[in-house]
């Protein structure tokens, strides 16, 4: 399923490129590796944007995989000064873009004007697109070379391992069960 999963997405990526090849064409929610299709090997190759949950060390190892690959987050339900950290956060732990959700009209109302969360985000926004924010955007992150032994199917093994006690009571889990856990590998 790794291999299909990745061929899936690169005909999608061939086919948005083969319009604009300079286009970003980025997979959403990227999940713990080691389980879902989530081969960072395979998919750090294919595409050139990804916005990765930060679990088991994902963020590394894609940026270690492709350092060309732009990360970006999304601008999840948060407001003031928590929204303002953890997109501060994110910036200087490489993410360089932003989806926004706005499935309630709260950025932009029905008849498009600007909403609660539009004026409310609108200053911040601008503030981490300028200056300092702008600088580090169009930085290059420098990494020390450190070579970490990247192994899929180690990762799923690992995942299996930890999955195994918990007998039939394993399929009740879910992403959020998977963000908590330790990226362990196989004795």
């Amino acid at each position: 399923m790794d291999v299909s999963f990745a061929n899936a997405v690169k005909m999608g990526v061939d086919a948005v490129h083969s319009v604009d090849p300079e286009a970003y064409v980025a997979l959403e929610g990227g999940q713990v590796p080691g389980w879902g299709g989530y081969d960072y090997s395979r998919l750090a190759k294919v595409l050139n944007a990804m916005e990765p949950y930060d679990i088991g060390g994902n963020m590394e190892i894609l940026e270690s995989l492709n350092p060309k690959i732009g990360e970006i987050d999304h601008d999840r339900r948060e407001k003031g000064h928590r929204k303002k950290w953890r997109l501060w956060y994110e910036l200087l732990h490489g993410n360089r873009g932003l989806i926004v959700w706005d499935d309630k009209y709260e950025f932009v109302n029905k008849d498009a004007t600007v909403g609660p969360r539009g004026k409310e985000s609108a200053p911040f926004y601008t503030e981490l697109t300028s200056g300092i924010g702008a600088l580090l955007i169009n930085s290059e992150r420098q990494s020390d070379p450190i070579a970490i032994h990247y192994s899929q199917p180690s990762l799923r093994i690992a995942w299996l391992l930890e999955q195994r006690p918990k007998g039939e009571e394993w399929v009740k889990r879910t992403s959020a069960t998977e963000e908590g856990r330790r990226l362990s590998t196989p004795a």
